[in-house]
C-alpha cells in the first residue's frame, strides 16, 4: 500500500529533493545513485505528472543535479570524518527522505534523523529506522532555539569584551582588582576548552518534551 501525501503541506515538501535525486540517478548514472529515492518515489502516492512535465526543462535538471550533488559533498564530508571519528554520531537536521546518514554508515556510528513531526510521520513509513539509528519528531523554528542562540551570542560579547577592557587596563597600569581577577579565571577557562582532550560521545540526548515543541 502505497504512502499518500497531499498537495499543500509540510509533507509536499519531501517531494522536490526526492524527485530531484531520483532524476539524477536517471539521468546521470555514472555520476550520482540514489536507489532509495527511486524505490520511495513508486511507494508515494501523489500526483507526479507536474514533476514529471517540469523535468524536461533544463533549470529544472539542473536544479535537481545541485541537489544531488549537495548531497555527493555532504556524504563525502561524513565518511571522511568518519574515517577519524569512527563512533561520532551523525546528526541529519531537516532529514527530509534523504538517505545521507545510511548510506555513510560505517558500522560503528550513531545516526540520528532531526525533522518536523509531520515529515517524520512520513519517514517512519517509508523510511524506518535502522539499527544505531533513530527518528526525532522537532520543529526546528521553535523560539527557544532562537532566543538561546541570540542570549548565547549575547553573553559571549560581553565576555570577551571584559576580558579585553581589564587585561588591556592591567597594561595601562589600572591596577589588579576583582574584575581582573575574573577576567584571568575566564580566559583560563577558554584555554581549557581549547586544549583539554577530546572525548568523544557515542550518543546523543534528546528531551523532545523539553527542548521541542510538539
Amino acid at each position: 500500500m502505497k504512502y499518500k501525501i497531499e498537495k499543500n503541506t509540510v509533507q509536499e515538501t519531501l517531494i522536490l529533493p526526492l524527485y530531484s535525486r531520483k532524476l539524477c540517478t536517471e539521468l546521470y548514472p555514472t555520476l550520482y545513485r540514489d536507489e532509495t529515492a527511486v524505490r520511495l518515489i513508486d511507494e508515494i502516492d501523489y500526483d507526479f505528472s507536474q514533476a514529471e512535465k517540469n523535468s524536461r526543462s533544463l533549470m529544472q535538471r539542473f536544479g535537481a543535479l545541485e541537489v544531488a550533488m549537495r548531497q555527493n559533498d555532504l556524504a563525502f564530508e561524513v565518511r571522511d570524518y568518519l574515517k577519524s571519528h569512527p563512533n561520532a554520531a551523525v546528526v541529519n537536521l531537516g532529514c527530509g527522505l534523504d538517505n545521507t546518514g545510511r548510506s555513510c554508515d560505517n558500522g560503528s556510528c550513531k545516526i540520528y534523523n532531526l525533522d518536523f513531526p509531520d515529515v517524520i510521520a512520513v519517514r517512519n513509513e517509508l523510511l524506518p529506522a535502522g539499527e544505531r539509528e533513530e527518528n526525532i519528531p522537532c520543529d526546528l523554528n521553535n523560539t527557544k532555539w532562537f532566543f538561546t542562540a541570540i542570549g548565547y551570542q549575547t553573553l559571549l560579547a560581553y565576555v570577551v569584551s571584559l576580558c579585553i577592557y581589564q587585561i588591556g587596563n592591567l597594561f595601562i597600569g589600572g591596577g589588579f582588582g576583582i574584575g581582573t581577577v575574573v577576567a584571568v579565571l575566564l580566559i583560563i577557562g577558554f584555554v581549557y576548552l581549547l586544549v583539554r582532550p577530546y572525548k568523544e560521545s557515542a550518543t546523543l540526548s534528546v528531551s523532545t518534551n523539553k527542548m521541542f515543541s510538539k
